[in-house]
C-alpha cells in the first residue's frame, strides 16, 4: 500500500515540476532499436534515470498495456529507502524547479523582511512608536537575519539559472 501510494505521489509530483511528461507505472523493460542504444550510451551521467533518459532523447515510443502477475517467489529488492532516494534522484535529474523554489523563496523572504523592517523602523524610530508595538532589540536582529536569510536564498536562485544554462548546454 505505500509503495502504491508513493508511486502515486510521485508520478504526480514528478509531471508537475518536469517539463518532461512520464507515463505512471512504466517500467523500465524497454524494447529499443540500434540507434536509440546508441543515444543512449553516449550519457555520462553516474546515476541513470533510465525511464526518463530514453524518453527525454525524443525517439517515438509505443506503449504496451499488460497486467503483471503476483511474485511467485522472493520478494522486491527495493525498499522504501531506496525507492526515496531513487525518486530524488529522478527529480533533481528530471527537473531544475527544486533549484528555482529556493531562489523564488528567498525572493519572496527577503521582501517580507524588508518591508517589515521599513515599517518598524518608521513606526519605532521616525514616529516615536504611536501603535505601542515596542519591539525589542532582538526582534530587530531577528528581521535582520531573517533579511540575510533572503539574500541567501535569492543567491540561490541566481546560482540555479547559471546551472540551468549549463544543464541546458
Amino acid at each position: 500500500l505505500a509503495k502504491r501510494l508513493g508511486s502515486k505521489m510521485f508520478y504526480r509530483l514528478l509531471n508537475s515540476i518536469s517539463d518532461m511528461r512520464t507515463v505512471p507505472q512504466s517500467t523500465d523493460y524497454r524494447l529499443i532499436d540500434r540507434q536509440v542504444q546508441l543515444e543512449f550510451l553516449r550519457f555520462t551521467e553516474r546515476n541513470r534515470i533510465t525511464r526518463g533518459l530514453i524518453d527525454w532523447l525524443g525517439f517515438h515510443r509505443e506503449y504496451v498495456a499488460f497486467d503483471a502477475p503476483p511474485r511467485i517467489a522472493g520478494e522486491a529488492s527495493y525498499t522504501i529507502s531506496k525507492l526515496f532516494r531513487l525518486a530524488l534522484n529522478t527529480f533533481t535529474t528530471m527537473s531544475l524547479r527544486p533549484l528555482f523554489f529556493f531562489g523564488y523563496l528567498g525572493v519572496v523572504i527577503m521582501l517580507m523582511s524588508l518591508g517589515l523592517g521599513l515599517f518598524i523602523g518608521i513606526e519605532q524610530f521616525l514616529l516615536g512608536d504611536p501603535l505601542q508595538l515596542r519591539f525589542s532589540g532582538a526582534a530587530l536582529l531577528g528581521i535582520f537575519v531573517t533579511f540575510l536569510v533572503g539574500i541567501v536564498l535569492s543567491s540561490q536562485g541566481i546560482t540555479a539559472l547559471y546551472l540551468s544554462h549549463i544543464h541546458a548546454q
